[in-house]
């Protein structure tokens, strides 16, 4: 028995696995016919006769809690040590790559018990056979402090090993480091000497769905061209007992692994079956990979897909992904046709028309994309005074539709307008919208209440129908109370995205008084934004992490409990960003560029920022810049308290464009006068062009309080500038770290709300510029490569349309 290691798995993260982990913790994702991923690591502690293990999961573990069980068939039901599984005791609203030390320190406890001197720590979506002995061996020998793994193409395994006592003392000084995890131990720690152990053998870090595929695929390919089933794919696991798997008379499987109890009576090729799958008549699996009780009925085709537990995929239909890009279902989806759904766009604002807000550009770009898509699109506005002002001469008169309004008759005249095969309806209740501003009148509520109710009218004047009404924050959420009343649209699904939640839309119940709506409301007063979360069919927010921190009091406040009764039905889809931010066809620039060209024009758009800002340009300057609207939420309190620390390096110019609250302004113009040849602060957005700082400084402050999404560090994504940002919403989703050893990455993240680990993090991407030329091309060159399209968002809406047709509200 092995007696001196304890093996932490770090099950955590399910940060990449999108809807294979909405449901359950990424170790507990089915894998290979018969297994989860967790046993992969596992069946290494078996095989190396560890006797101590701690799981850390996070999200919904139960699924893992139930596969684990006591831990026998890993031989860890033990008196002594034994396999642990040890949940968070304070959960954190943002979902992080890998175990914190924070996270670590809630089961000191463990730690403590652990008679064991040293301690690995290694991902549980990790497939690879290894013995820990040998690792063990490698590590006391060079005399290391810890040890990291790699395979022999040199990619890291993200296992490390260290003595038990100095992982404890790491552990208990996570508030006062700026190292959050071992990862930034390893990599950026200058006191502690570092090995490193190439491991020969098969072995695959999983951490995406296409990753989970690609190995999946993999292992099939190996064990069908060496005939055997290779010791290092075989793992200890959870073996139900079922019968053994039927072929009906013509049925046909090649090159395929089909687990127990499977009924086959179509064809499968190149694909993986998990247990109790049944295959219909006439049906086809290809390249794919179908999970437990998964029904394919006759006559489907399934190519390059993963279908989820207990999907029915209806008869006739062809689902079909892409090798690089697989089809993936929700866990117990009804998949009943391939239709491109109708879908009604309604929001306060919509670029080109109206904009006052990252909303209409959100609404504008999502419509093209999905008009691009093949799906049917109509986008709902008032005629707003401004609209009417610069766009009237190009609409086209639609039709005329009656609405009763206080015992009066109103006849509302209808313009349209096609973009994009995007179809635009402008509705002209001039009653309430011929104003000068679109927000901010007493009687908002009663008029966004009006813009549903005409919407309506429209669509059933017309015979339109409908398969998915899309509304957009609180101004379109009376919207779901209105259709209760059309039997026409009882079929019809409501989806809500919720883009702030701090705009809610408080009202006098008068409202729903005035509109006789069957919604209950206690008190006087109602709150139009909970209205929508209470009635709409299914929800979403605008970032992944953003749809997980709403489940945190702190992010949602007063709306804690109707977002937790809803919480099955949030998803979270990050924005995408339009195509027109490009600095190879900018115009504003000083010189375009694209990713060969970065590194000979960047420099050039530098030079002009430094000029522009009336600053040195010796060659070594490093400049930070900012566009943002001034408030405490956006992070300036704490840009403020770190700033003089910043500017100790000389070498550092800061840029700001912005405007907002009196008091952050008052206190950057002070700072611009202490600092007058370094930094200069454009309070208005007239002084200069966001672009200029975009496409000339060196790193993009962005270290927000609370972010549901944001499009400033994508926009700087875009243009080769570095995202320096807070652990939060949308910028968690769209920053990945930089590791040091592998220069993979495309910014800086640090997770506290504190101003020492925010210059650290500055510091950081400082030293990295000046000191690592490489680190920092490559920083530029996947900032470049990240992936922010709306076409992608696009895509997610659509399997979410499709989803909430398919799937009754549980």
């Amino acid at each position: 028995m092995n007696k001196e290691m304890v093996l932490i798995i770090d099950a955590s993260s399910k940060l990449f696995f999108s809807l294979m982990s909405k449901h359950r913790a990424p170790g507990a994702i089915p894998f290979f016919s018969k297994y989860r991923i967790i046993d992969g690591n596992l069946t290494n502690a078996t095989f190396s006769d560890i006797t101590s293990v701690g799981v850390f999961p996070g999200g919904n573990y139960r699924s893992l809690y139930d596969h684990i069980g006591s831990g026998d068939r890993y031989n860890l039901k033990r008196r002594l040590d034994g396999i642990f599984i040890l949940p968070p005791k304070v959960t954190s609203p943002v979902d992080e790559e890998f175990i914190s030390f924070e996270r670590l320190s809630e089961q000191m406890e463990f730690f403590r018990r652990s008679l064991q001197d040293y301690a690995i720590i290694s991902p549980a979506t990790l497939i690879w056979r290894i013995n820990f002995n040998d690792l063990l061996n490698y590590h006391i020998e060079s005399g290391a402090d810890i040890t990291q793994v790699i395979n022999s193409e040199g990619e890291r395994l993200y296992t490390f090993i260290l003595k038990k006592e100095k992982l404890m003392e790491f552990i208990s000084l996570y508030r006062s480091s700026s190292l959050r995890n071992i990862v930034e131990l390893y990599d950026r720690s200058l006191n502690i000497k570092t090995a490193t152990y190439i491991h020969n053998g098969f072995s695959k870090y999983i951490r995406t769905v296409k990753g989970y595929y690609n190995v999946s695929m993999y292992i099939l390919k190996k064990r069908l061209q060496d005939h055997l089933e290779e010791e290092e794919f075989q793992f200890r696991t959870k073996d139900p007992i079922n019968p053994p798997s039927y072929f009906g008379p013509r049925s046909e499987v090649k090159c395929s692994s089909i687990a127990t109890g499977d009924m086959i009576y179509g064809s499968v090729e190149n694909s993986i079956l998990f247990r109790r799958v049944v295959i219909e008549e006439g049906a086809k699996v290809i390249n794919s990979i179908i999970m437990n009780n998964a029904i394919i009925k006759k006559g489907s085709i399934v190519e390059n897909a993963i279908i989820d537990k207990e999907c029915i995929i209806e008869e006739g239909l062809h689902l079909k992904g892409k090798p690089d890009e697989p089809l993936l279902t929700e866990k117990s989806q009804i998949i009943k046709s391939l239709y491109m759904p109708s879908v009604c766009i309604l929001s306060a604002e919509c670029s080109p028309f109206i904009k006052r807000g990252g909303l209409a550009d959100m609404v504008g770009s999502l419509a093209i994309s999905l008009a691009k898509l093949g799906a049917k699109v109509r986008v709902f506005l008032p005629l707003y005074k401004e609209i009417k002002d610069k766009y009237f001469q190009n609409f086209e008169k639609d039709s005329e539709i009656k609405l009763e309004i206080d015992s009066k008759e109103y006849h509302i005249s209808t313009y349209k307008q096609i973009l994009h095969n995007v179809e635009f309806v402008f509705l002209d209740l001039y009653m309430y919208f011929d104003r000068e501003q679109i927000y901010g009148y007493e009687d908002d509520p009663e008029r966004f209440a009006y813009y549903s109710y005409a919407t309506l009218e429209y669509l059933k004047e017309n015979d339109i129908v409908v398969d998915v009404f899309h509304l957009n924050d609180w101004h379109t959420t009376l919207f779901t109370l209105f259709k209760k009343k059309y039997e026409e649209y009882a079929d019809s699904k409501t989806l809500l995205t919720i883009h702030n939640l701090n705009y809610q839309g408080e009202t006098s119940r008068d409202v729903i008084d005035k509109f006789n709506f069957d919604y209950i409301v206690q008190g006087s007063k109602v709150n139009l934004l909970e209205v929508g979360i209470n009635s709409a069919d299914i929800l979403t927010t605008v970032s992944k992490t953003y749809a997980e921190e709403l489940k945190y009091e702190y992010y949602s406040g007063n709306l804690h409990d109707s977002i937790m009764r809803r919480q099955r039905d949030i998803y979270g889809i990050v924005n995408g960003l339009d195509e027109k931010f490009n600095p190879e066809t900018d115009i504003e620039i000083k010189a375009n560029y694209n990713i060969k060209t970065v590194y000979k024009n960047k420099p050039i758009n530098k030079e002009f920022l430094l000029n522009l800002c009336g600053f040195s340009n010796n060659g070594d300057e490093f400049v930070i810049g900012m566009v943002s609207r001034l408030d405490q939420i956006k992070g300036f309190d704490l840009i403020l308290d770190s700033i003089d620390s910043i500017m100790e390096d000389e070498r550092v110019r800061i840029v700001l464009l912005g405007v907002g609250d009196p008091e952050i302004m008052r206190r950057f113009r002070e700072v611009e006068a202490k600092y007058p040849s370094r930094i200069k602060c454009f309070l208005d957005y007239y002084g200069t062009k966001a672009e200029y700082i975009y496409a000339g400084a060196d790193i993009f402050l962005m270290p927000s309080r609370i972010e549901p999404c944001g499009t400033s560090q994508m926009i700087a994504l875009k243009y080769g500038t570095i995202p320096v940002v807070r652990q939060t919403g949308g910028l968690n989703d769209t920053i990945r770290n930089f590791e040091f050893m592998n220069k993979k990455g495309n910014g800086f993240k640090f997770y506290n709300y504190d101003s020492r680990d925010l210059i650290y993090t500055v510091n950081l991407a400082k030293d990295t510029y000046f000191n690592d030329k490489k680190g920092w091309k490559a920083l530029i060159k996947q900032a470049m490569e990240s992936k922010n399209s709306f076409e992608k968002c696009a895509k997610e809406y659509l399997a979410l349309y499709k989803l909430v047709k398919e799937k009754e509200r549980s």
